[in-house]
């Protein structure tokens, strides 16, 4: 789990705290925005194998800079799998592989939309921030464990378990 949490602090600037003895790390993903926290634990499985279609909620975060995080997160190891587009009334999103093979989407949002809110979607606006899960999906891609102990990421704290 070292590479992934090098990963994600180098990519997004989180930080991360062991949960006891758990192969379990919470995830720190700031204080100045709005947005949850998230935790990291073992893959319960093999990974998605190669160009296999998504098949569970892809956890997307809002960034700053697409372009300049995409730069880095490449720079640390991802693969982009869906290259910058627009998404009409929020902004621009690309989706990446990070270094552990989860799918991970990245949104600017459009400073065209007030304060921060995306108006795409059918439910109410929800404010959003870089660097933050949780403004278009959250989860992972693929929903199982790895024997070798490589990590999923997840968007919501350890409440519960996705089967």
């Amino acid at each position: 789990m070292a590479r992934a949490r090098r990963f994600y602090a180098g990519a997004l600037g989180w930080s991360f705290r062991q949960a006891g003895d758990a192969p379990y790390w919470l995830i720190s993903t700031g204080d100045s925005q709005p947005g949850i926290d998230g935790g990291m634990g073992l893959r319960e499985g093999p990974p998605p194998a190669d160009e296999a279609p998504v098949n569970a909620f892809t956890c997307t975060m809002s960034v700053e800079d697409l372009d300049a995080t995409v730069t880095k997160a490449v720079e640390l190891g991802a693969e982009v799998i869906s290259a910058r587009h627009p998404i009409a009334g929020v902004g621009w999103i690309a989706y990446l592989r990070d270094t552990e093979g989860n799918s991970i989407g990245l949104l600017q949002r459009d400073p065209a939309q007030p304060d921060g809110v995306a108006t795409a979607g059918t439910g109410p606006p929800r404010p959003y921030g870089p660097g933050r899960f949780g403004q278009i999906s959250e989860g992972r891609h693929g929903n199982t464990a790895d024997p070798d102990g490589v990590p999923a990421v997840r968007g919501d704290p350890p409440k519960r378990r996705v089967q």
